[in-house]
């Protein structure tokens, strides 16, 4: 990937985010504005470039990683040239965020990717043995709407969870919880209004007691991230 930008004689004028970044304090962040990316010249496209130097523990975490790749065969020779930075492209203008507030809310992309981990983990949508046309639309029909129950339901208790008591409800185990619960009354809980409610109450109690979002160290949550007030531990019910 190339970096470059244009003079008042609109003539190109390469930008290297390594080595000007070899002159930043770790931790510390440029905002390079909007200007040309592409590969070679190639599929050019107009992107704000933010380039952040890693701290030493970053740095630390970055070594461990490629490591691990290496060790598997993963080729590491262009991430090995920046291992010293994280570059992030975005469309967001200045106006509307700083830099000291993009990498923060760029984590929280790590949230789509939970919900993906648990239609493949949890519902196993990924798995399916061969059979005929018709059987399989059956079957993923019934995995989707499966999914949109047990997330529907675990959102809605996170969320009375977080009104009530101020606590973080894990995206995962929330959504686990539903889902095993429907699976147990094998969805004859949802025919009947009184089942229905005893359902989701029993699922908001062991959401309550089981579903605390684990805070690693020096990881924030989305909570953290959106400076949404909460409190870390759960209470019996």
């Amino acid at each position: 990937m190339t970096y470059w930008t244009l003079d008042d004689k609109q003539r190109r004028i390469q930008i290297k985010p390594e080595e000007d970044a070899m002159h930043l304090a770790p931790g510390e962040i440029q905002d390079y504005g909007f200007i040309q990316l592409g590969v070679k010249g190639k599929n050019t496209f107009h992107a704000r470039v933010v380039v952040q130097r890693l701290t030493e523990e970053q740095q630390k975490q970055r070594d461990t990683y490629l490591k691990e790749r290496r060790r598997k065969g993963g080729h590491t020779q262009s991430a090995n040239k920046k291992n010293h930075i994280q570059i992030l492209a975005t469309n967001i203008t200045q106006e509307e965020m700083d830099e000291q507030t993009l990498y923060p809310i760029y984590s929280l992309r790590w949230q789509v990717e939970i919900l993906f981990k648990t239609w493949k983990s949890l519902f196993e949508i990924n798995d399916v043995q061969e059979m005929n046309t018709a059987r399989f639309y059956c079957h993923l029909y019934g995995t989707l709407i499966h999914i949109l129950l047990s997330s529907m339901i675990a959102f809605q208790c996170r969320y009375c969870l977080y009104e009530r008591y101020q606590l973080e409800g894990s995206e995962y185990k929330c959504i686990n919880h539903a889902r095993n619960a429907i699976i147990e009354t094998r969805g004859y809980s949802l025919y009947h209004l009184s089942s229905l409610k005893a359902l989701i109450d029993n699922i908001y109690q062991n959401i309550y007691r089981h579903g605390r979002k684990d805070h690693r160290c020096r990881h924030k949550s989305p909570f953290d991230v959106l400076n949404i007030a909460y409190k870390v531990h759960f209470r019996a019910a």
